[in-house]
């Protein structure tokens, strides 16, 4: 027997000894009957080399040793083996969250498309539909995909909140209406307003909408929008991030599918005697001389009204 052999390689060689030995037993038990079985163990017994006792009574202290040591190997294995497998889990979710899901990429591609392109929510929700018999993992409702979100970061103004859309994400909105755009520079029409949300609250609603003068088709579109219980108390802070929007958006241009498009400044505000009053910061049309045209002032008669 090899002694410089492997730890399994002993067990092995000596279960198969084992094995041997007692089978030559067990036929000597058959042969001779049992009261022979015992001197014949002797017998056989003592015939086994004395070195051989000796190495195997050595052997099997090493197994405990081995085993011992085996049992702290395997803990110790068995430690970095989890400690190993959660930084490979770590790093596996990692490497996962990096890469781009083909399904999620989808889903933000359709979004786009169905915002960009102005699908209404049913014929979006009967396409979601047809996706779903080829087994993608998609969801079944048009506003499941679009996520609208339900809050956005308002800013306070006086007596109520604004909120800046953006004037070039708005133009570019209008350029997606039009597929014919042959022009080069782009004029602004902008138009300011208020208008009452419900009879029963004083809530009102002030929009800055604007359009783009050589496509009228296009329709109009939000800048800002005010919401307060009153008219914003200050036209100057009202109208201060449209106008910074404004400055940039006239100096930079904007590009759009690889073109570059002048902005103009808007050649009109459009807007009615109370908007005007207010936008322009001069007297209301019931006020006073309150005419922006007439250069004579008008007089009181029987307190009914203005006449010049």
């Amino acid at each position: 027997m090899d002694y410089y052999c492997s730890t399994r390689t002993k067990r092995r060689r000596i279960k198969a000894k084992v094995s041997e030995h007692l089978k030559f037993l067990e036929d000597f038990k058959v042969k001779s009957g049992t009261c022979f079985y015992l001197d014949c163990a002797s017998e056989v017994d003592n015939q086994i080399p004395s070195e051989k006792r000796s190495f195997e009574i050595h052997l099997s202290e090493n197994e405990k040793e081995s085993d011992a040591e085996f049992e702290d190997e395997n803990e110790e294995q068995s430690v970095a083996g989890r400690t190993c497998t959660a930084s490979n889990i770590e790093m596996d979710f990692n490497s996962t969250s990096e890469e781009t899901d083909p399904t999620c990429e989808l889903k933000i591609k359709l979004a786009d498309w169905a915002a960009n392109r102005n699908i209404s929510h049913s014929a979006l929700t009967e396409l979601l539909h047809i996706l779903a018999d080829y087994n993608l993992d998609l969801p079944k409702d048009s506003r499941s995909l679009l996520s609208t979100p339900k809050t956005c970061e308002v800013k306070e103004m006086g007596h109520g909140i604004y909120y800046h859309f953006g004037l070039a994400k708005a133009l570019t909105l209008q350029l997606l209406n039009d597929s014919h755009l042959s022009v080069d520079t782009l004029t602004l029409r902008v138009n300011i307003d208020g208008l009452p949300l419900f009879k029963s609250s004083k809530m009102e609603l002030w929009p800055i909408l604007a359009m783009i003068k050589e496509f009228p088709k296009s329709g109009v579109v939000i800048v800002g929008l005010y919401a307060g219980v009153t008219k914003p108390d200050c036209v100057t802070k009202y109208l201060k991030e449209f106008i910074e929007d404004l400055k940039s958006v006239t100096q930079e241009g904007l590009n759009y599918r690889g073109k570059h498009f002048n902005v103009a400044l808007p050649d009109a505000f459009i807007c009615d005697a109370p908007a005007r009053a207010f936008f322009k910061c001069i007297k209301s049309h019931s006020g006073y001389s309150s005419c922006e045209h007439c250069t004579e002032h008008g007089i009181y008669m029987d307190k009914e009204g203005c006449v010049s």
